[in-house]
């Protein structure tokens, strides 16, 4: 996951998409931990497969343990893209699906606000 090509960025977290539904408990100690670390790494990558890829991890992931995927989420919510956040929530309850989805929007609109306000500070 510490790859410079996005690729294999990508598939170090994809590869353990279909293991995530069983968290620990159905594959080894650790393990949740394990595939969130490569989560932290390629949620802050702005490039499309790698947001999807971390989303569909993450969605499988909430199968097991909804509750650390959505503090994962919070703690990072300014570095997910739309399609990364819809990816991730889409196996989850409306209300916090919708919850999630309007704190990532929050943060994107921050980061807009504040991009804007730097180029006004360089053209003065």
């Amino acid at each position: 996951s510490e790859s410079s090509n996005l690729w294999r960025r990508r598939s170090a977290g994809v590869a353990f998409a279909w293991l995530a539904k069983g968290g620990d408990a159905g594959n080894f100690d650790g393990f949740f931990q394990l595939v969130l670390s490569i989560c932290e790494r390629t949620v802050a990558c702005q490039e499309r497969f790698a947001q999807t890829g971390t989303g569909w991890i993450l969605r499988e992931l909430a199968v097991a343990d909804r509750e650390r995927v959505v503090t994962f989420v919070e703690k990072h919510a300014s570095q997910f893209t739309s399609e990364g956040i819809a990816y991730t929530t889409e196996k989850m309850p409306a209300v916090l699906k919708k919850r999630l989805k309007d704190l990532v929007r929050r943060q994107i609109v921050e980061e807009d606000h504040s991009v804007g306000a730097r180029k006004k500070l360089k053209r003065s």
